[in-house]
């Protein structure tokens, strides 16, 4: 059976794939492996110190703190920089995490577990609350099962977290199109392996942003993507292309 650790594991590694920011508390455990994963596929992650920045803890985890900036992401905290890291402080971070995100993922949650503060906290700012289930009589998710029980969206998936946002129907019409992609849209097709940005297209296929914008929006006119409002994420789906709009998902995993 896999642990909680292995499941925020596998989560944290296929949204943060998927160009979804990640945000946690620095703590240890799974808000660790929040971090180490965005850091391990250079997205960004936002941690969220319980204390001041004097006082980082744990203090393993100072090594994660220049991979985070470097790839973008924050170390945040409301708190004076010579606050040290109270109990009570954990549980009263945890607002600013939820709130940073669109959606709270639980993990793994016992009956008297911090990750219901966050829960809780996502619910009141209105929210997307996500849960992966655990077994009847297992103590440690007696928490999360009884989120599922009033209403959290179960989840066993990463994907089916990404589906949430952006349905398959639109994609599964695309795909039943069917059709060839003309030779000068190939390079952009078999540069998206995974989500990209235009200007992160622009940028691996050495176009100017307005060639690349051309591009993109003739191919939109004829069929081969689809407009999404905001910053776009391009992505390959069979032989068309297809983009989701990805930033700024932050998703908190507790």
């Amino acid at each position: 059976m896999n642990t909680g650790k292995e499941i925020a594991q596998k989560f944290c590694d296929g949204l943060s794939q998927s160009h979804i920011p990640l945000v946690s508390g620095f703590a240890y455990g799974v808000d660790s492996i929040v971090h180490q994963m965005a850091i391990q596929n250079h997205e960004k992650t936002i941690a969220v110190l319980a204390g001041g920045f004097q006082h980082i803890y744990p203090k393993s985890n100072i090594k994660l703190i220049d991979p985070i900036l470097e790839n973008g992401g924050a170390i945040i905290c409301e708190n004076d920089v010579e606050t040290e890291p109270y109990k009570y402080l954990f549980a009263l971070r945890n607002r600013i995490i939820a709130a940073l995100s669109r959606g709270t993922i639980v993990i793994e949650a016992a009956k008297t577990s911090g990750s219901l503060i966050t829960a809780k906290n996502a619910l009141e700012l209105q929210k997307d609350l996500f849960v992966v289930p655990g077994g009847l009589f297992d103590e440690h998710y007696e928490g999360s099962n009884q989120l599922l029980v009033e209403g959290a969206k179960c989840v066993t998936n990463y994907q089916q977290i990404i589906e949430y946002y952006h349905p398959s129907q639109e994609s599964e019409k695309v795909l039943s199109s069917q059709k060839e992609i003309p030779s000068e849209y190939q390079k952009i097709y078999h540069c998206l392996k995974a989500p990209k940005t235009s200007s992160q297209i622009a940028k691996a296929l050495s176009y100017s942003m307005a060639e690349i914008n051309a591009k993109l929006t003739m191919m939109e006119i004829e069929g081969y993507v689809k407009s999404m409002p905001r910053e776009l994420l391009y992505k390959a789906i069979g032989s068309l292309l297809y983009f989701i709009y990805c930033m700024p998902y932050f998703f908190v995993v507790k």
